[in-house]
């Protein structure tokens, strides 16, 4: 699970060009499309397809900054040629 938040404000450590929403409203797209997305972590060797499991959001102290969870299912393409139907599978 990832836990952050969408700034509505103007800080020094963030560059955000687009409201909270835009962003909320992306993943929630994706999530319930079961569009399979790309975890890549900097200057680490992960990088993995995974779909959204979950996302939870909301605002908590009245700064306009969108506070979330993410949770992230691992996501494996299955081979054609073995019969796995749509050439993909989901595992935990």
């Amino acid at each position: 699970t990832l836990a952050g938040f969408f700034p509505a404000q103007d800080y020094p450590f963030a560059v955000m060009t687009l409201s909270p929403y835009t962003y909320i409203a992306e993943l929630e797209a994706m999530r319930t499309g079961g569009e399979v997305c790309q975890l890549t972590v900097s200057d680490t060797p992960i990088s993995m397809p995974c779909l959204i499991s979950s996302f939870k959001f909301g605002e908590k102290d009245g700064s306009g900054d969108v506070y979330y969870e993410l949770a992230l299912t691992e996501y494996r393409y299955g081979n054609r040629e073995n019969g796995s139907g749509n050439g993909a599978e989901e595992t935990p």
